[in-house]
């Protein structure tokens, strides 16, 4: 049995900390060991104290655990100090561990601050490409790298590049949404509405990785039927994607309209103005997000029918064509309430494109199939 330990505050209310951490490695088959740095008394409500423990006492739990059971992975959540950090650090260079959580040791730990974020990231991404490409190079995958076929090819690299283009779109663009964004939420806004804002985007995120995760499941399983010319397959997979992925849009949206301070209070107890202004974002921005999900499933859809171009154009509606011109425009006739109009204006823009793209495939899907049952 594998063993990880957790290196964590304690949540009195069960949902987070250390007791989140070891149901969860529990459920997963694995042996589960802990390290308390803080407790709290908080619930859903927020945090109401914290009692952090003293980093002799730290290292004692640590050295009890490396001594007896040794953890095969090192999970490290809330550290209230960098003295903690440094004890956690510490011990853990001492005995060696490995499979860790690396941020907060690089931050704090050796004293880095931003640089030790970034160069942790890079370890990370690191030592994961390492282990695939030994993993390729072992005896245990029928797909082994061989040197003769990493040769580049035009031939082969231009199809996947074509196919490629729709999600290097979607993340790339990111990065100017949050810049044109936070811009026009600090000028009209303040800090506050930066806060609300970034608390609002990234549970959205969460519910969109879902979407994200059935349409990616579901694309290998159109593309082979569409080449395989089985278009009935192709119109059920592509049905029951739209309507999982419509499920989940529908209970994000339900959850954000009727009991937004559930998800607020989350992430801790703020003002009441500061409360009043993340629960109209909430409202406001997240208004259509039931429409999101049915973009996401159709732009996956057209990479998987070999037809990138429609399926970038469809990407960039929503980021760029709609939503960045949305933020830079809204917020000076409406103000601040403006920035929060744009989710819903972009996304039931980047519906309607969506919806009629769906419409034309699938009369193209229809005089293909017919096509097939004559000629059969």
């Amino acid at each position: 049995m594998k063993t990880a330990l957790s290196i964590a505050g304690s949540d009195s209310s069960g949902g987070a900390g250390i007791q989140a951490d070891l149901k969860t490695m529990t459920m997963n088959g694995v042996f589960a060991m802990t390290a308390v740095t803080a407790l709290t008394a908080q619930n859903t409500t927020g945090v109401q104290g914290i009692l952090e423990v003293p980093p002799a006492f730290l290292a004692q739990q640590l050295d009890a655990v490396f001594t007896d059971i040794r953890p095969d992975a090192v999970k490290i959540g809330m550290v209230s100090s960098p003295a903690l950090i440094e004890t956690i650090g510490e011990r853990l260079r001492f005995y060696g561990a490995r499979n860790i959580v690396l941020d907060p040791v690089f931050i704090f730990g050796f004293g880095m601050g931003v640089k030790g974020a970034a160069l942790a990231t890079i370890t990370a991404q690191g030592v994961s490409a390492v282990w695939v490409v030994w993993f390729l190079r072992g005896k245990r995958t029928r797909l082994r790298l061989q040197r003769q076929y990493l040769r580049p090819s035009w031939r082969v690299l231009a199809p996947v590049l074509a196919l490629g283009v729709s999600p290097f779109i979607m993340q790339s663009t990111e990065s100017l949404i949050n810049i044109a964004f936070n811009s026009s939420l600090k000028a009209y806004g303040g800090n506050p509405a930066v806060g609300a804002m970034t608390i609002c985007s990234s549970i959205m995120q969460v519910f969109s990785l879902l979407s994200q995760g059935l349409s990616q499941g579901a694309q290998p399983i159109i593309g082979f039927n569409y080449g395989a010319m089985n278009f009935n397959r192709v119109k059920k997979a592509l049905e029951i994607s739209l309507i999982a992925s419509e499920i989940v849009s529908v209970l994000a949206f339900l959850l954000f309209q009727f009991a937004p301070m559930s998800v607020i209070s989350l992430f801790g107890s703020e003002d009441a103005l500061y409360n009043e202004f993340a629960v109209k974002a909430f409202r406001i921005f997240l208004m259509l997000c039931p429409l999101t999900g049915f973009q996401t499933v159709i732009a996956v859809y057209l990479q998987a029918v070999g037809k990138p171009i429609k399926s970038a154009i469809l990407s960039l509606a929503r980021q760029i064509i709609f939503f960045v011109p949305a933020a830079l425009l809204l917020p000076r006739t409406l103000g601040v309430e403006g920035v929060l109009w744009t989710g819903p204006v972009a996304d039931g823009l980047a519906f309607i494109m969506s919806l009629a793209l769906l419409l034309y495939e699938r009369e193209h899907l229809k005089k293909s199939h017919a096509l097939q049952s004559r000629t059969a």
